[in-house]
């Protein structure tokens, strides 16, 4: 059982059990219609319903670790301070829509009253966490309050991105849609913690959502006007919400961009000619759009990038994180100090927590999580020739943008991340990325023909109508 001044003690209700069933089966009727009429022309589709029964087992699960277990966090925070805005809308309307779409000022703060509770105030006062409370409140009005069922809901309705880009991957490699289930569908610490009431939730979700966007606009070229106002809510969310992860997904994304283009030079010399200039452009287009944000950045942006990942790498260093944190060593606070921390901030960010740093249940799993990734990583640089990588990642865009995405974002979060507990969160952005890249490569140096065929049909002429999904290995 929870205590909070303002809300007292909470634990889930026996109505909440006997009304979750009936959320449940409503979800599962809709999912199971969703499957049935795809099913035919998609065979992806068999994983429909279990990536959806992972998602919602995955969101029950963090409710009950939180609730009983540690016993508040996070989730706990962002579910009873959005519990005062929903009593704000039943109490007084009017005034719940100008703390809704307002600034979170004193002055609003002061709609609230005991009878609604109050957010609490470190969650307030942040634009980033009120933005997410903002988000979840509508879910909690119509969950009637309920932590477990607003918890499903959220799972259920982020699952759309998760699923979304499922069958991207899968288009582009039909044959490894089991691979790419467990990195995308079924990888444990991405069911857990993309699937509560936090950040990552709606963090991983969007950027899913964006990177279809991306496909759908410059390479499938369809609905472009839709998808580009989808593109631009979802890039909207991120920046809200983890900045980092947009400037993180940025270059990948003008990387695969370009390289879908030169993918059609029959030339080889040019393809090879066009590299360093996709780079240069990519860096210049990456820094322009960067610096045209940077107010909305706040402390993430350029100019102020280094200093925030300095500072918060030496505050999750702290004692009062109970030991449970890793030491990259000190920063030197310049691009050089910051480059030279690269190999051991990007390892960190991917491979970490190891085993032998594991110290509970949930840091177990990801340990064992991790140690998979990592034989995987260590058996395919052991196959792979330097030569044939390249020639692997460069004749796949969209390897290409997975492992330049995951790469960047696991340099950022190993450089100011020192927490454990952190850490296994900030990674799910990016991990079903990294994963995906992994079994493409490995997909590629198993079946050499393949990799062959692959460069064959890239070099040969574009006759064919351009379909909405290229089928790069059917």
């Amino acid at each position: 059982m929870l205590y909070n001044e303002y809300f007292g003690y909470y634990a889930i209700e026996i109505w909440e059990w006997i009304t979750v069933p009936i959320y449940l089966l409503i979800i599962f009727m809709l999912a199971a219609r969703t499957r049935n009429k795809h099913i035919a022309r998609h065979p992806e589709y068999k994983y429909y319903m279990w990536g959806l029964y992972a998602k919602l087992a995955g969101g029950i699960g963090l409710c009950l670790i939180y609730v009983y277990y540690y016993k508040g966090g996070d989730t706990i925070m962002y579910y009873q301070s959005g519990c005062a805005m929903s009593n704000l809308f039943f109490e007084r309307p009017s005034e719940f829509f100008t703390v809704l779409f307002g600034s979170n000022t004193r002055e609003n703060l002061m709609l609230f009253d005991t009878q609604t509770g109050y957010p609490l105030g470190y969650l307030y006062f942040d634009s980033k966490t009120f933005f997410v409370i903002r988000l979840i409140t509508p879910i909690l009005i119509v969950s009637f309050n309920s932590y477990l069922i607003g918890t499903i809901l959220l799972a259920w309705i982020s699952y759309s991105g998760i699923w979304q880009v499922y069958r991207l991957f899968c288009s582009y490699y039909p044959k490894l849609s089991f691979q790419f289930a467990l990195a995308i569908l079924f990888l444990p610490s991405v069911v857990f913690w993309g699937s509560g009431i936090l950040k990552d939730t709606i963090t991983l979700t969007s950027t899913c959502w964006l990177v279809c966007c991306i496909h759908k606009i410059f390479v499938a070229k369809q609905k472009r006007t839709a998808y580009s106002l989808l593109a631009l809510f979802c890039s909207g969310l991120i920046i809200a919400i983890k900045p980092y992860i947009f400037m993180a997904l940025i270059p990948g994304a003008i990387s695969w961009i370009f390289f879908v283009r030169i993918s059609k030079i029959q030339s080889r010399a040019w393809k090879y000619a066009s590299i360093p200039l996709i780079y240069l452009a990519s860096f210049t287009l990456g820094i322009g759009i960067m610096s045209v944000l940077g107010s909305y950045l706040d402390k993430f942006s350029l100019d102020k990038l280094i200093n925030t990942a300095v500072v918060t790498q030496n505050d999750l260093k702290q004692d009062y994180y109970q030991g449970n944190s890793f030491d990259i060593g000190d920063i030197d606070p310049s691009v050089a100090g910051v480059l030279s921390k690269f190999p051991v901030a990007t390892v960190a960010g991917i491979y970490r927590p190891f085993l032998w740093d594991a110290n509970n249940a949930v840091m177990l799993v990801s340990a064992l999580e991790n140690t998979f990734i990592l034989l995987v990583s260590i058996y395919l640089l052991l196959r792979m020739r330097f030569k044939q990588l390249l020639k692997i990642i460069f004749n796949n865009p969209l390897l290409l943008f997975s492992l330049s995405y995951s790469v960047l974002l696991a340099f950022s979060v190993g450089l100011s991340t020192s927490n454990f507990g952190a850490l296994v969160r900030f990674k799910i952005p990016y991990l079903s990325f990294f994963m995906c890249g992994l079994f493409i490569m490995n997909y590629f140096v198993s079946n050499p023909i393949n990799q062959r065929k692959f460069s064959m049909r890239n070099s040969a002429p574009r006759s064919r109508p351009s379909s909405s999904y290229p089928q790069a290995s059917a």
